[in-house]
């Protein structure tokens, strides 16, 4: 497994967001290592990589799911690495939106994954043609192709007057006693 502790956090510099590292022997000290992923305009990433990803040790190397957004369309990708510094990214995104009329039609963001052998599973922000954000979950063998469950949206917004009405997303998951976790 990969040794070591890192923090990945967006880092703008004023005029293009990155994704730059923080690196730590004992999860206390943290040592800036500076910007390590920045979007390829030429690419479906656009000029705009956000560090509000989601980042596990798997074998020997980092995995690292990113949101972008070339042109505004916010879409998943997917970097690896070997010491987390530098990065291979997936040549185009690994999570689409939805089709015309779709509940993630607009946009798919914050993502976070969790390895359930023989599965990742994906949850993420997905937002419609009315900006309305909800979560949906999808699911992978390999971390590449992603099959979107078919009870998407599993989180709706809550009701009048209530906290999350306007929104939901960034989704964090954990499994502890027996049930799955959700901070959003």
């Amino acid at each position: 497994s990969v040794a070591g502790s890192i923090n990945l956090y967006s880092a703008f510099d004023g005029k293009t967001w990155h994704t730059a590292l923080a690196n730590s022997k004992d999860g206390r000290q943290w040592r800036n290592e500076g910007i390590v992923l920045s979007p390829d305009p030429r690419t479906w990433e656009g000029d705009y990589i956000a560090a509000n990803g989601s980042l596990i040790a798997h074998g020997k190397e980092f995995w690292y799911w990113y949101q972008a957004a070339g042109r505004g369309e916010h879409r998943i990708g997917l970097a690896r690495s070997a010491d987390g510094r530098r990065w291979r990214k997936e040549p185009a995104p690994v999570l689409e939106r939805g089709p015309l009329g779709a509940w993630d039609e607009r946009a798919v963001a914050d993502p976070y994954v969790i390895p359930i052998d023989p599965y990742f599973y994906l949850y993420y922000l997905g937002q419609d043609r009315a900006a309305r954000q909800r979560l949906g979950v999808a699911r992978s063998t390999d971390g590449i192709h992603w099959e979107k469950l078919r009870a998407n949206p599993i989180l709706e917004l809550g009701g009048d007057s209530a906290f999350d009405e306007a929104g939901i997303g960034e989704p964090a998951v954990w499994q502890s006693h027996g049930f799955y976790w959700m901070l959003y």
